[in-house]
């Protein structure tokens, strides 16, 4: 029987790429997203993508959160072309986090319509963050095993604010008394984790995972000239460079490895990465300019992947695919509701 997977990626405002996929999606299936995966699996800016469809929200829902609130969010190109401000407030962020962190948690409500647990979900989630406090990888999922409890009762949109804690641009998260780092800097692309979570904790055959990874698109290194190779601190970390780098490469390895694993039961739908409107692409934009764009190339992205044989086969198997939702009656064992999952999985 097939186990179907959603990944979802991060890349911060560019994550309106990946909500107008959904957008698609929904509109293409006749049916909730959350209906037809048996898991799914976010990143940063994905994370709350996921927990929205998790909880039955509908992908329109998603998209007009980021219309709405993304100018909440990343205020900064309101006044950013103002070049007197500009260079004033790149020396702030050189001691001091961009952004605030409650707007996401705040969207994330704005959603749901509430305030929403983990255990509200009703599809399993898988979602990747950095304990800062030790140093260490966390999965935080819901309680579709009996050691994964120890999540259940944390809201949402805390746990938004955590998976989207991207370093210099959003303060340390904090929950129960430790930080949390949006782990999209090592882990952009979550899908390698949602299939280990499948084939070891769920005891799925790998035969049987079909997976779906939706990208922010754009998200990808600058390409640097040789007279640029000794750029440092400021260069490295100007428009995300960095950020953008680790994350762009992580995103090609795990594309890579689960081609290989899943063959023609993996689908990517990313697209080309954009040339013309370079400029306002950018982690941070949240531009009506840059929405506009955004929204174009999802839209195109989506008509040439449902265009490819192998993609439209398994969305059409989407339609009437039917989850296995015997995980929602999974008991704790006494330890999972104290400890957390350390492991990457």
């Amino acid at each position: 029987m097939p186990f179907t997977i959603l990944a979802l990626s991060g890349g911060g405002y560019l994550g309106l790429h990946e909500a107008v996929l959904l957008r698609e999606l929904e509109r293409t299936l006749h049916r909730p997203i959350g209906e037809a995966f048996d898991l799914i699996c976010g990143s940063s800016i994905g994370a709350v993508a996921a927990m929205a469809l998790a909880a039955g929200a509908p992908a329109r829902d998603i998209e007009a959160a980021f219309l709405t609130h993304g100018t909440d969010i990343f205020p900064g190109h309101r006044w950013r072309s103002v070049r007197p401000l500009a260079y004033l407030s790149s020396i702030r962020y050189m001691f001091h986090s961009r952004y605030r962190g409650e707007a996401i948690g705040a969207t994330v409500d704005a959603i749901l319509g509430e305030k929403r647990t983990l255990k509200d979900a009703k599809t399993r989630l898988v979602i990747p963050v950095i304990n800062a406090s030790i140093g260490r990888l966390e999965m935080i999922k819901t309680p579709h095993t009996t050691r994964n409890w120890y999540y259940s009762d944390l809201s949402m949109s805390d746990i938004a604010t955590a998976a989207t804690a991207a370093p210099t641009y959003f303060p340390l998260a904090n929950l129960r008394d430790q930080l949390y780092v949006d782990a999209g800097i090592f882990a952009n692309s979550p899908g390698m984790f949602g299939m280990h979570e499948a084939s070891h904790y769920c005891k799925v055959p790998i035969a049987d995972i079909h997976m779906l990874s939706l990208g922010t698109n754009v998200a990808s290194p600058r390409h640097l000239t040789r007279e640029r190779r000794n750029l440092g601190a400021l260069g490295w970390l100007k428009n995300g460079r960095l950020y953008t780098t680790m994350s762009s490469a992580q995103r090609e390895l795990t594309d890579s490895i689960l081609r290989h694993i899943l063959d023609e039961r993996y689908h990517r739908i990313e697209g080309t990465p954009d040339t013309t409107g370079d400029s306002l692409l950018q982690f941070d934009n949240a531009s009506i300019a840059a929405s506009k764009r955004l929204t174009e190339l999802a839209e195109h992205a989506w008509k040439e992947a449902y265009a490819r044989p192998s993609t439209h086969a398994f969305i059409e198997m989407l339609r009437t695919h039917e989850v296995d939702s015997s995980w929602r009656a999974v008991t704790p064992m006494a330890e999972s509701v104290d400890t957390p999952v350390i492991d990457p999985g």
